[in-house]
């Protein structure tokens, strides 16, 4: 156990105030996410929900959110699950538009790099990599600027632009040993190894691995133990020493195993197959890419399954069962269909882009060219224009978004977040017995309970979330980034504010009381608008039925 870790385990013990203990439960947790990657999960799970609870249910504790989110996205991206570390990522960059935090923001986008680089996005991948080099070297942070440009050499090793990522990973070697980092020294090192074993130099690259697991060792870094391990069987295979490839791959896959790292996990079984299927021994090369399959499929390691496919289709082709090859092969096409289309979307997407600054570029040249009165004549259309598109689409009544505004966005806004895995939810409100308000105290009184009730709303907003007027007395809010039960705390938060609400009138005054139901996407089963809707009403109809002035979550049946 280092120092630090003692120093920190000794300071939690003593910490009586919340929030501290929650900062040191983060802190204890990024100290041990190398090391100890199951207590470093479990520490910032516990810190999350400490934020977000008790005296923080209301109004949480954002940098702590934000930082056992750091921590958990780590953990679930060592884990193969790249979807939900995606999301944490996304959801803790959401938080930090309100927090200056350089080093947490530095790691969120480090590992969003890693991420879209491991799935093949690599334009992406290093755009956020640049992004957070940028940012630690106006901190000073070496220590993280060699990390990064460690991570900025793996996408573009994974890229095939290998002198790009020798030329970036020497950099965060020297960082390291000027620094006396033996841990992330040991890391790249074996990230060196595999840019070295692309240009054909085994003997170099084993040196390299060797040392690297060495210092892994000495210094107790779990998850390079893992993944060196694999490097030196991953290049005892190119060498065709069988045997020492063998025998570190199994040691490779037991080490994936004992830590719960589950792409590891695959690729180890992979390697075993490939292994076996060069020295002829099909039926236990079939056995390890079966089970790799089944794995990668769990967890959505698409470009694995792909390859899984691809080599039992090489096996059953040389063994003579052209049957089970073309059905593997048809497999593998289908997989590969599935990661171009995806791509491709991506691809159109990031063209749109292009094509946007493009337009805008032009336009601003053009705009240099017009007299001064032409200018302005132009500006002038453009308030019109912008005016006139305004009264579309906002509530006259609210000045949120009217109906048909709100379906548009909300449309976007799900596809969206299908389409990038994220989280959604949304919230459905309706006022308790607004007839009650217009029958008894006049439509006049009715219009100001509903601007209310839009501006208590709007005021609780955070970026990128959608409120829309879609009925007499009902609204929706939209919540990207946020999952049900976030979604029913934001839910609540509106009512308390609803409650204290106040009308006066010559007789008195008098308050509200509102039903909201709370959904959230259901991403594996895709789904669209109006079944995120219908689910939504259910809740809100659950709330009224239960008495009225509460929240209810959808929950299926």
């Amino acid at each position: 156990m280092s120092d630090r870790v003692k120093e920190l385990e000794t300071r939690l013990t003593e910490a009586t105030d919340l929030q501290t203990r929650i900062d040191l439960l983060n802190e204890l947790a990024w100290e041990l996410r190398d090391t100890d990657p199951e207590r470093s999960q479990n520490l910032s799970k516990t810190a999350y929900q400490l934020a977000t609870s008790g005296p923080f249910e209301k109004q949480i504790y954002r940098k702590g959110l934000i930082t056992s989110l750091r921590g958990l996205a780590h953990s679930s991206r060592r884990a193969g699950k790249l979807a939900l570390s995606l999301s944490q990522s996304t959801q803790a960059l959401n938080h930090l538009e309100s927090e200056a935090l350089p080093a947490v923001e530095v790691d969120i986008l480090r590992n969003i790099a890693i991420i879209l680089g491991s799935l093949g996005n690599y334009a992406e991948g290093l755009e956020y990599g640049f992004k957070a080099l940028h940012l630690v070297q106006s901190t000073g942070d070496r220590e993280r600027e060699a990390h990064i440009l460690s991570s900025i050499g793996v996408i573009y090793l994974h890229s095939k632009n290998i002198d790009e990522s020798l030329r970036m990973f020497r950099q965060a070697l020297q960082f390291n040993r000027e620094l006396g980092g033996k841990q992330y020294e040991a890391q790249t090192l074996n990230n060196m190894s595999l840019s070295l074993n692309a240009l054909g130099d085994h003997k170099e690259a084993l040196a390299n691995s060797l040392e690297a697991l060495r210092l892994a060792e000495e210094t107790g870094f779990s998850g390079l133990i893992v993944t060196a391990t694999g490097t030196i069987g991953e290049t005892y295979l190119a060498m065709s020493d069988y045997d020492q490839a063998t025998h570190y791959l199994q040691q490779y896959l037991a080490a994936a195993r004992s830590g719960g790292f589950k792409r590891d996990e695959v690729w180890a079984l992979i390697l075993l197959g490939e292994t076996d299927h060069r020295q002829e021994l099909d039926s236990s090369a079939l056995s390890y890419l079966s089970q790799a399959f089944d794995i990668a499929q769990q967890v959505g390691l698409r470009a694995e399954a792909a390859h899984c496919h691809e080599l039992m289709a090489d096996i059953y082709e040389l063994q003579g069962d052209l049957k089970q090859a073309l059905a593997q092969l048809k497999l593998f096409n289908q997989v590969k269909e599935t990661i171009y289309n995806e791509d491709t979307a991506k691809r159109i997407a990031n063209l749109q882009v292009i094509n946007q600054v493009e337009k805008a570029k032009k336009d601003a040249e053009i705009q240099d060219l017009k007299t001064v009165e032409l200018q302005k004549e132009i500006e002038k259309r453009k308030e019109v224009e912008s005016a006139l598109k305004e009264l579309a689409s906002i509530d006259q009544l609210t000045g949120v978004s009217n109906r048909r505004e709100f379906f548009i966005l909300a449309e976007k806004k799900i596809q969206s977040t299908l389409r990038k895995k994220y989280l959604l939810s949304m919230i459905l409100l309706d006022v308790d017995r607004f007839k009650t308000v217009n029958d008894n105290y006049g439509h006049a009184i009715g219009d100001q309970v509903l601007n209310a009730i839009a501006q208590t709303i709007r005021d609780d907003l955070r970026k990128g979330e959608v409120v829309g007027r879609i009925g007499g007395d009902e609204f929706a809010i939209l919540l990207p980034g946020s999952d049900g039960l976030l979604g029913q705390r934001i839910a609540q938060r509106i009512l308390d504010k609803i409650s204290f609400l106040s009308f006066k009138l010559d007789q008195g005054t008098f308050s509200l009381t509102a039903s909201l139901g709370i959904a959230e996407l259901d991403r594996e089963h895709e789904d669209n608008l109006s079944l995120l809707l219908d689910r939504a009403d259910q809740a809100m109809y659950s709330a009224k039925q239960s008495g009225r002035n509460r929240t209810a979550l959808y929950h299926a049946i």
